[in-house]
């Protein structure tokens, strides 16, 4: 891949050091988008990370343990979570208006769980269900990945464009039978990325013995209801920009 070094000078003049010149880059924000995929199609909306995901990465950047109680040292943002409280209806009961999310949520507004309890095995399903581990279905393509993005940077010599490693690409499945069939067909309508505390000695996700773990939202998702009816999965294709 070409390398294209440059130096945009009016970064370095002191009349700019309050304002940020439209194209540097320096006016974006963490960001990023959610695509919802099932049998009938997909739909697509923007996501928010939150306050509480922003002091999580700016612990993680500067590799320091952020004022007490809020220490993120042995979380990892491998869990995400599903809700129902996304929409509110309109004049004629219709779920159709989306709430949300704001930058200080801290939770799902009506978390769903995927089932009544965690899992045998202490990593799939946690927190009493509410959570599930994004790589937990490999087999059926989840992942993780850090993508190529490309960038257009405005210089004095012109419009540059740059290739990156800035995004962070979720896939994530709902399995059919997750809630189970008994509480089908529930209203999908939000999602939410989590990052969870790790036990450094087992490798696996802190237990509690309540049956909670010790979690924060990084990113949450709404968008207007889907009712998901039978057996039907979905897949959750979520980028995070930075």
């Amino acid at each position: 891949m070409k390398t294209i070094k440059h130096v945009d000078k009016k970064i370095l003049k002191p009349s700019d050091i309050i304002g940020v010149s439209p194209g540097s880059g320096l006016d974006k924000s963490v960001r990023g988008y959610v695509v919802i995929e099932n049998e009938k199609g997909e739909r697509r909306g923007e996501n928010l990370v939150v306050l509480n995901g922003r002091e999580f990465l700016a612990e993680k950047f500067a590799d320091l343990d952020g004022p007490a109680p809020a220490t993120y040292a042995n979380y990892k943002i491998r869990y995400f979570g599903i809700g129902s409280g996304g929409a509110e209806d309109d004049s004629n009961g219709d779920p159709v208006i989306k709430k949300g999310p704001y930058s200080n949520d801290a939770d799902l507004y009506e978390p769903v769980h995927f089932q009544s309890g965690n899992s045998a095995d202490g990593t799939t399903h946690i927190d009493n269900g509410y959570l599930k581990e994004i790589l937990s279905d490999s087999a059926e393509g989840a992942k993780i990945e850090i993508l190529s993005d490309d960038h257009t940077i405005a210089t004095e010599s012109g419009e540059q464009t740059v290739s990156a490693y800035t995004t962070i690409k979720f896939t994530m499945f709902i399995n059919g039978d997750e809630p189970p069939s008994s509480e089908r067909p529930f209203e999908f309508n939000e999602a939410g990325l989590w990052a969870v505390e790790y036990d450094e000695s087992t490798g696996k996700p802190v237990n509690n013995a309540d049956g909670t773990t010790n979690k924060i939202l990084i990113a949450h998702f709404t968008t207007t209801s889907k009712f998901i009816e039978g057996s039907e999965s979905v897949k959750i294709e979520w980028y995070i920009l930075v």
